[in-house]
């Protein structure tokens, strides 16, 4: 058996739409109360086709009262309700007290709508800390990338070691290479170092020896 859906079930739509007060309902209902009084509802429904004693009280009570505030709220209204619901949690009836004029309805209405508006503050501002957060690990991210790591104590001094040993090795090289300016300078000057050459003489026994 396929069960029929909410929109392709006519006596759901049909109840749907009676459940609505009409316009003359509400002025009749509202002539009914000043006559009868606020607490006959039975005998004020019986003059309705189809109306049950609930759905005329409800009807009179949340939205035709004359004593119901239609204005806007004010901020210490609002704080009242927040104060009282810590107290009470989601009692209307009971917080109804604290406020007249405002209906059960309305509390609760009322205090969901401040409720989104928080969470939707609470949530921008999370965002807005996210955002932040990112921000300052990427400033610094970017800060250490660019400053060079210091270098340590033992590199330094060795790299001064070896400028040291380069300077003196460059140190030993130059004066050895004047000692050695000096020596030649010496045997240059010295006349015995070199060999006078002789005129060659081929009855000289001795030259024939070297040859």
């Amino acid at each position: 058996m396929i069960a029929l859906s909410h929109q392709a079930d006519p006596m759901r739509k049909k109840r749907k739409e009676r459940s609505k007060f009409t316009q003359n309902e509400d002025q009749k209902l509202m002539k009914l109360v000043q006559k009868y009084g606020d607490n006959n509802w039975v005998l004020i429904a019986g003059k309705f086709n189809g109306r049950t004693p609930r759905q005329c009280r409800d009807r009179y009570v949340y939205y035709l009262d004359p004593n119901i505030k239609k204005g806007d709220w004010t901020r210490d209204e609002e704080n009242i309700l927040l104060e009282k619901y810590q107290q009470l949690g989601s009692s209307w009836k009971l917080i109804s007290n604290f406020l007249p004029g405002r209906t059960e309805i309305d509390l609760k209405n009322r205090f969901l709508k401040i409720d989104r508006a928080i969470k939707k503050t609470e949530r921008k501002k999370l965002r807005e800390m996210e955002k932040m957060k990112l921000s300052h690990f990427s400033k610094k991210k970017k800060k250490n990338m660019e400053i060079p790591q210091p270098k340590t104590l033992k590199n330094e001094n060795t790299n001064l070691n070896n400028i040291n040993n380069s300077i003196n090795s460059f140190e030993k090289i130059d004066h050895n290479d004047k000692q050695n300016e000096v020596i030649i300078d010496h045997f240059i000057s010295n006349d015995d170092f070199f060999f006078h050459e002789e005129p060659f003489q081929a009855d000289d026994p001795m030259n024939w020896f070297f040859f």
